[in-house]
């Protein structure tokens, strides 16, 4: 006993007395420097995480500063809330999966509109003894998110914003059909079934294989030149901005359909697989980058990721999209290719060129392959070559014209009709009999196709009329069953009919014509701020078309009329016109200073209730008036106090004196404005 080392309980508050020798040959520690095994642990890989750090550091590349004015720090985990994603969204059906990312379809809430969805679980890209660097990966995230988002390009892929909860972050972008190997890969099986099909056939006549080839739809060299143009030119718009993507290939090259016509889009910056390492990656999107980024298969020579890294890149996927294999699997096989092409690598030499490929596309692909990164061209430089020298969109493939109709039902249809038929939508869906019916008769809409349930009776009232005015308005027409159009719209009350048509038009409030009152009644108008439910802005659309208000004004952070709005309207959305105001403030000082509109609004916090309200007391305080201006706010905190001080009343709705409750629904309490107002009004 008297050679062991005894240590206080961590709950005892008194100190050790006595003296205790230590082991011989070991140096005693004493009760306040000891430390439990896995807080060594901790300490231990702090260390050497400093250290690696400051190697790094001094070869430059890490450590960014971030300087801003009043000697201050910037912290990009401080940007995620203002990158939030401002818009209500659903989870779909999931499309892919990567390193530590999973990707769903979803739908824009607010507009119905497909959106993708990316999820990393935070577990699997922080370090697994450190759970402090949670905050160290979210700062990286967002620096990636601050870089990606700031560009806008056709042929990049878009990003809307980034969501945290718990320890998921969802990244939302835009929603592409396919990547660009999926999308070639079908065309050359579609191809191969309908040669195997005329070459079987008893006709002597066999032009139509030969027809088929020759369509540049179905011509994999003249798709890839034209998605090679594109690729060029996403690729000048991240050089500009000295981005590096690190990973060109053909799984992160997507396929988008926008107004018929095929765009590819650079997508995917590596975003899971560089918070999967252990160092971080450099801050500075200019500076080089480290190999261990990027796919084996497309890694170029240099040590170093430069911008040139993407234009070897580029040539190997080039050779990827063209044959449909990857590049270096000409000349070897698994396991032995990681072996012989980091040796071809070392050695300077790139993927051997297959000999069966076009000439310009051959002279291309071995500019792209150019060894050393000095040398090597830069985009703009390779805009200006031969190869890449045509339209660079496609108009939608048609794979009925030139097949049958037994053809048409192969592998590649039957692969798209598994898909959700959401995803061939062309704009929002707008379901339920009465909005589609005012929509078609008011016609403020573009429409592509209406769905009918095949199972209703289409005789029915309202139901005639619409496919009489679908037929008047030469609207495609198909019959399909009640699970396909709760999947149009989102097991929402579709009453048998979905319409897929362009977003309601919304003017802006410099369009509004002041026209001159003549007749001695006082108009009423209604200002929506910051309506975010769009069940509950149907629900005021239908009440304000019930009453007859005039004019239905939006500020800019009010929800978008929606189908959803469209839906609790009843249809009524479609026949009002909405008005767009960007900045409240100007528009509520020209009103107050024209003398000729009385602002009122709906404000729990007021002192005067609802029925004080008399239009004879209006009409004798500020004289001869034309208009009411009705403001409802936000359905939680209402309107704001710099708002309410351009009113000239605000009354408020007392609830019963043994309720539970203090406030209505806004909906509810708007149509007991309305009534109210309304009913004053048409005492004059």
């Amino acid at each position: 006993r008297s050679n062991s080392v005894s240590y206080p309980s961590p709950y005892s508050r008194q100190r050790t007395t006595g003296h205790h020798k230590p082991i011989s040959g070991q140096i005693m520690e004493t009760s306040s420097l000891t430390l439990s095994p896995m807080k060594r642990i901790n300490e231990n890989v702090k260390k050497r995480d400093e250290e690696i750090d400051e190697k790094l550091r001094q070869r430059k590349i890490i450590g960014k500063v971030y300087t801003m004015g009043n000697n201050l720090v910037y912290d990009p985990t401080a940007t995620l809330d203002r990158r939030q994603i401002d818009f209500p969204w659903r989870r779909g059906t999931r499309i892919g999966q990567g390193g530590a990312g999973v990707a769903f379809r979803a739908i824009n809430c607010a507009t119905g509109s497909i959106v993708c969805m990316k999820e990393i679980q935070l577990s699997s890209i922080a370090s697994r003894s450190l759970p402090s660097t949670y905050p160290e990966k979210l700062r990286r995230i967002a620096e990636e998110i601050d870089m990606i988002m700031g560009i806008n390009h056709p042929n990049i892929v878009r990003y809307y914003g980034i969501e945290k909860y718990k320890r998921t972050i969802y990244i939302c972008m835009e929603y592409c059909l396919s990547t660009v190997n999926e999308f070639l890969n079908d065309i050359r099986a579609f191809q191969r079934r309908t040669s195997a099909r005329y070459k079987d056939s008893d006709s002597d006549n066999d032009t139509n294989t030969t027809t088929i080839d020759q369509i540049p739809q179905f011509d994999i060299n003249e798709l890839v030149r034209g998605f090679t143009r594109q690729l060029l030119n996403a690729l000048l718009a991240l050089h500009d901005k000295k981005i590096v993507h690190c990973d060109v290939k053909g799984d992160n090259i997507f396929i988008a359909l926008d107004n018929g016509i095929y765009h590819v889009k650079l997508g995917d910056f590596n975003l899971s697989h560089r918070l999967e390492l252990e160092f971080p990656s450099p801050s500075t999107p200019g500076d080089s980058r480290s190999t261990q980024f990027g796919t084996l298969y497309f890694k170029p020579p240099e040590s170093e990721y430069v911008c040139a890294s993407d234009i070897w890149a580029l040539g190997c996927t080039i050779i990827e999209m063209l044959t449909g294999k990857l590049p270096w699997t000409i000349v070897v096989r698994p396991p032995d290719d990681r072996i012989y092409i980091q040796n071809q690598l070392l050695a300077k030499k790139g993927p051997p060129i297959p000999e069966d490929l076009p000439p310009e596309a051959r002279d291309f692909i071995q500019h792209c392959l150019t060894p050393d990164p000095d040398q090597r061209p830069l985009a703009r430089d390779l805009l200006n070559k031969p190869y890449p020298r045509v339209r660079a969109d496609f108009p939608q493939l048609d794979f009925t014209s030139p097949i049958s109709e037994k053809n048409r039902q192969q592998k590649y249809n039957r692969t798209i009709d598994k898909q959700p038929l959401f995803t061939r939508l062309r704009g929002q869906c707008l379901f339920g009999i009465h909005p589609v019916y005012l929509a078609l008769k008011m016609k403020r809409r573009q429409f592509y196709k209406l769905y009918l349930n095949k199972n209703f009776d289409q005789e029915r009232p309202l139901t005639t009329d619409i496919i009489s005015m679908a037929k008047d308005l030469s609207i495609i027409t198909e019959n399909i069953s009640p699970l396909e159009l709760d999947q149009l719209s989102f097991d929402r009350p579709h009453q048998g009919v979905c319409l897929d048509c362009s977003s309601l038009p919304v003017s802006s409030i410099n369009e509004m014509n002041d026209e001159q009152n003549t007749s001695n009644l006082i108009k009423l108008d209604l200002l929506l701020y910051q309506i975010i439910d769009p069940m509950n802005l149907g629900a005021i659309v239908r009440s304000a078309h019930f009453f007859g208000i005039d004019r239905l004004i939006l500020s800019k952070n009010t929800c978008q009329p929606s189908p959803i709005a469209s839906k609790a309207s009843s249809g009524t959305l479609e026949t009002m016109t909405i008005y767009l105001c960007e900045n409240i403030d100007t528009y509520l000082k020209t009103l107050i200073n024209s003398k000729k509109t009385i602002i009122i609004s709906a404000n729990n916090r007021s002192e005067m209730n609802l029925q004080k309200f008399s239009i004879d007391k209006i009409k004798t305080d500020h004289g001869s008036i034309t208009r009411i201006l009705l403001i409802v706010g936000n359905e939680h905190r209402g309107i704001s106090s710099d708002l309410a001080s351009y009113c000239h009343y605000q009354y408020k709705i007392s609830p019963h004196a043994k309720s539970l409750i203090t406030s209505l629904n806004v909906s509810v309490a708007l149509g007991l404005f309305l009534y109210h107002l309304t009913l004053q009004l048409n005492k004059l």
